[in-house]
């Protein structure tokens, strides 16, 4: 006699979707690269990076430093360094340090900007549970195999959605974590206004086509701006853009093409927004990363820099 068994599993089709489920299934995510980096340098300077970096350590330590924290990162660490934070280490045993990595980024940008701002805040010790070793050997695994693998891209893509989503579960908790998917006219004008500058890179940031893609009067867009990012809209969607000139400087991209490529005027004027927000010229930007040792699996995401600056 054949027994049906499906009325003892849960149908969750008909559940309510709460916000981390619709954060994970609304966010795009822009992979920019995976691989294994090794280094034997003793210092690390401050950097800062464009995008969110996942790191998961198999041999050496080092200390970084963040703000007033303090994180060692050893063998089966597992870390996400946050875009546009500042950040400086040393190492602390014999040898060299070898990492996984996998650098990416997530749109809608208020999404990126609440996760960044709200779910990774004091996520050291949550990162030392089990699970995020888990998540850790499969970035291992996967930061290894061939990069001409049928389905890896997409494999790396699922990882930063579990990630995403596994920081979030175990923080949902947390007081304030109800903000991380606010909505609202302003989180609308500014994703609005970004995904409009995401799609004409090529174009000069002219205010005035900002308000007609936005359907908005500059007072709403100023107001949105300087209420949730304390910026203005320009300096904000200028650091956007040059977030994208660090990609390209860390791909060996001439100048001039990526001034072509971004809208500047000229390479003057967007080398002095490049310094204005990171504290070096992009010259010397792409210097600092060029210097840093490479492993020959992978090129490295990295990008230090002296004197980031806070836009």
């Amino acid at each position: 006699m054949t027994q049906n068994l499906s009325g003892n599993f849960q149908n969750m089709e008909d559940e309510d979707g709460t916000l981390v489920d619709y954060f994970i299934e609304s966010i795009h995510v822009r992979m920019l690269g995976c691989g294994v980096f090794t280094t034997a340098a003793e210092r690390i300077g401050n950097f800062l990076l464009p995008a969110f970096l996942v790191v998961f350590y198999t041999s050496g330590s080092v200390e970084i430093q963040h703000g007033s924290e303090t994180t060692v990162l050893s063998p089966g660490s597992f870390y996400i360094f946050r875009p546009n934070d500042v950040y400086s280490g040393h190492k602390l045993t014999e040898g060299a340090l070898c990492f996984s990595y996998l650098q990416f980024d997530i749109a809608p940008f208020m999404e990126r900007y609440n996760f960044g701002a709200v779910a990774m805040i004091s996520t050291d010790r949550v990162f030392r549970e089990p699970q995020y070793v888990c998540l850790g050997e499969l970035l291992e695994k996967l930061a290894r195999d061939d990069p001409a693998l049928p389905g890896r891209t997409a494999m790396l893509r699922q990882l930063v959605r579990l990630i995403l989503g596994q920081i979030l579960y175990d923080q949902a908790g947390r007081e304030g974590g109800a903000e991380l998917l606010k909505k609202g006219r302003d989180s609308r004008i500014i994703n609005e206004a970004f995904r409009y500058v995401a799609e004409h890179l090529t174009e000069p940031i002219v205010i005035g086509d900002i308000l007609k893609a936005c359907r908005t009067s500059k007072t709403s867009l100023e107001r949105a701006f300087r209420g949730a990012l304390g910026l203005t809209p320009q300096r904000a969607l200028l650091r956007f853009k040059i977030e994208r000139s660090m990609e390209m400087l860390m791909r060996n991209i001439p100048l001039k093409d990526i001034v072509r490529a971004l809208g500047f005027s000229s390479v003057f004027h967007y080398s002095n927004t490049f310094k204005a927000i990171t504290g070096l010229r992009p010259t010397e930007y792409r210097s600092r990363v060029a210097k840093k040792e490479r492993s020959p699996e992978r090129n490295l995401p990295g990008r230090a820099v002296d004197r980031p600056g806070r836009a």
